[in-house]
């Protein structure tokens, strides 16, 4: 066997020989003693043939809350196995550059580790084992916890309502009793904007829907309307949405995407997806008056307060453009290095705010002059934003997650995560005048109403 040829050093022994070793009372083997080989035998060969230290198998992903509020105590707990049956400890990375004490715990049993956040977002947690002997298992795989501030927006779902299709445009009735509801199945849907009643609808056909605004009287909803043979924008009695007229846009590849209403309801502006132009539309004869040339996909737009300035985020080329109302012509321009997406304006005027997909930021700038004051970080790729009334907080989903990050414009930083599972790119909101109530609609056909929650600032 191996072990007895481990132990033979040199030729065995004669008969003869082993006569005479023992006759001197010691065993000889050649002339060389045979306690080497006993020693190789006994001591050294099983500890050759001993198995190496393994490490401890990578834990799985931790096991606690999936959201929390700052300053909250919360409990995560890690487990593996320790091919060895050595004793364990356990180290937790909490996703903002912290990492916990080591935590013992034997195998096969939960290490736990209480853990408390100071600031609002979205963490990975991990964790990963040592055994006794220093080796290290790999990290786990992370979970996620969103972290969450309770503050004045609204952040608390209360109710929802669903539609045939992907919501794609929202807008609230200036009376703050209704609200209308554009899908991507050509379904122009109105709810009681406190209840969330379905009150009615109307069927476009086989169209997508894109882009809502109300005349400040609240007799007159306009949408746009991507169709197979032509784009175009529609006028519609709020109180029935029987469609009232429609213009067809120059091109029929320039999908409409967004609208934008001057406060004094003389003038709509259309964005595209898909074309270089923004649209301007004489509400009163509801007739095409301009074409604004700007660039690669007008996508979003806002407007100022004052009505002096409509702001376009050009998706492809990466430019955010302020043009001049009085004589539709672009008199600024800032190029971001990013893919754009949705856009607010402060309302003083002074500040806009652009989300950069390709930045996980958002841009502040100072307007109309177009300088990049600051960015906010935090996010992962935002895309769609609104702004509550009040100006204070910013709204912004990142659609390839599944959630709305809110942010403050007072510190310029992220205060709060909310979950939002059917997040996309278009996630439109809507808001009621003082700001107690929100409204977002997702992916999977649904309108959710948020509201403050009650005791303020926390």
């Amino acid at each position: 066997m191996p072990l007895q040829r481990t132990a033979v050093i040199g030729d065995l022994p004669s008969h003869g020989d082993r006569r005479q070793s023992a006759a001197k009372g010691g065993p000889v083997c050649g002339g060389r003693s045979l306690l080497l080989p006993l020693f190789v035998a006994t001591v050294l060969a099983p500890a050759c043939n001993r198995p190496a230290n393994l490490p401890p198998e990578r834990p799985a992903s931790p096991v606690g809350p999936d959201s929390t509020a700052a300053g909250d105590s919360c409990v995560f707990r890690a487990s593996t196995i320790e091919p060895d049956g050595d004793s364990l400890r356990y180290e937790f990375d909490w996703g903002d550059g912290r990492l916990s004490a080591w935590i013992p715990a034997a195998s096969g049993e939960s290490a736990r580790a209480d853990v408390v956040w100071f600031s609002a977002g979205k963490f990975g947690v991990r964790a990963r084992a040592r055994d006794e002997h220093d080796a290290l298992s790999g990290w786990s795989p992370a979970c996620t916890l969103r972290v969450s501030a309770v503050g004045g927006f609204p952040s608390v779902v209360v109710d929802s309502a669903e539609v045939p299709g992907a919501v794609t445009a929202l807008a609230m009735s200036p009376q703050q009793d209704f609200l209308y509801a554009a899908d991507d199945c050509g379904v122009l849907s109105k709810f009681n904007a406190q209840s969330l009643e379905l009150v009615e609808t109307h069927d476009f056909g086989w169209t997508v829907l894109a882009g809502l605004a109300v005349s400040p009287g609240g007799e007159t909803l306009y949408v746009g309307i991507q169709d197979e043979d032509e784009q175009r924008v529609a006028a519609v009695a709020a109180a029935t949405l029987d469609p009232l007229v429609e213009v067809a846009l120059p091109n029929e590849y320039d999908m409409p995407s967004d609208l934008a209403l001057s406060p004094d309801g003389q003038a709509l502006y259309v964005g595209t997806e898909s074309g270089d132009d923004v649209y301007v539309i004489r509400t009163e004869d509801f007739t095409l008056s301009a074409t604004i040339p700007v660039g690669a996909s007008p996508r979003h737009l806002t407007i100022s307060a004052d009505g002096k300035y409509l702001y376009v985020s050009l998706q492809y080329d990466e430019t955010v453009a302020a043009i001049r109302t009085a004589d539709n012509k672009v008199v600024s321009d800032e190029w971001l290095n990013s893919e754009l997406g949705g856009l607010a304006v402060s309302a003083d005027g002074t500040r806009l705010y652009v989300s950069e997909a390709d930045n996980y930021a958002v841009a502040v700038l100072s307007v109309p002059d177009m300088d990049v004051v600051t960015r906010i970080a935090g996010f992962y790729c935002p895309f769609a934003m609104a702004m509550t009334p009040d100006g204070e907080y910013l709204y912004v989903v990142d659609w390839e997650e599944t959630f709305m990050t809110v942010a403050s414009t007072a510190a310029n930083q992220t205060v709060s995560c909310i979950g939002l599972d059917g997040a996309w790119e278009y996630t439109p909101f809507a808001f009621t005048s003082d700001g107690r109530r929100a409204f977002v609609g997702d992916y999977d056909g649904w309108v959710y109403a948020f509201e403050r929650p009650q005791g303020g600032l926390k």
